[in-house]
């Protein structure tokens, strides 16, 4: 219950392409590969753990992602001016000339891509503002992301701002990609030794219920913030965290 594994795709035998996850006492699969079809759901009922949870009123350990196959065809964004324009609009310039993230261009959903780190996956940012959702998933996301390699990490819900957070050089930008944590990313935050965590502002008490579920994995403090930190440059990110 609530979790998801990875696994080959017995339909169309690509490795480790076929996620499984159960939510809600459904049972959900899908493959990634761009040229297998494999996806379905089956009702399959509450586990006993799961049953104590709703009882107790606790929240499942992730949330629900529309997650689409890696596409086939990925630019360069030093070919399009508007993925040029958000990504320095963004303050993920540093990051992606430093080449701490891979950052490509999906032209046929007109997204940008912020890829995992180890390839596995991304996640895309519509660049017109009617297209909804704003985020998508792209194969594996499980994990976080993680831009940077300082052992102090500033917790963020989206990419963008956690290659914002690398210009700073004194801190390791880490995406959550939601405000929800699994246990595969808290296994992941482990290796710091600070945790400071920054979500939005209409996040606050994400932030506080994300404190509770970090404490013992690292020393762990919350900023509540009045802007996104991708609006800010690394100096501006770095007085913010040293008003903290």
């Amino acid at each position: 219950d609530d979790d998801t594994k990875r696994i080959n795709c017995p339909f169309c035998g690509g490795k480790y392409t076929l996620t499984i996850s159960k939510r809600d006492g459904s049972l959900i699969w899908n493959c990634y590969k761009a040229s297998c079809s494999a996806s379905g759901g089956k009702r399959v009922g509450y586990g006993l753990d799961a049953i104590k949870r709703k009882f107790n009123n606790n929240e499942p350990s992730s949330i629900h992602k529309r997650i689409y196959p890696l596409p086939e065809v990925n630019s360069s964004i030093e070919h399009h001016e508007h993925v040029i324009k958000y990504i320095d609009d963004n303050n993920c310039r540093k990051a992606f000339d430093d080449g701490a993230i891979k950052i490509t261009y999906d032209p046929a959903k007109d997204r940008t891509l912020f890829w995992m780190n180890d390839d596995s996956g991304a996640v895309g940012r519509a660049l017109q503002k009617d297209i909804k959702p704003k985020w998508l998933s792209y194969g594996d996301t499980q994990g976080v992301l993680s831009v940077g390699n300082q052992d102090v990490a500033i917790i963020v819900e989206d990419a963008a701002s956690a290659c914002a957070v690398y210009a700073t050089g004194k801190y390791t930008g880490v995406a959550l990609l939601g405000t929800n944590i699994s246990p595969v990313q808290r296994i992941q935050l482990k290796a710091y030794t600070k945790l400071i965590i920054c979500l939005d502002k209409d996040a606050s008490r994400k932030s506080i219920v994300l404190l509770r579920k970090l404490q013992g994995v690292a020393s762990c403090k919350v900023k509540f913030l009045d802007h996104d930190l991708k609006w800010y440059d690394g100096m501006g990110i770095t007085k913010i965290l040293n008003d903290a």
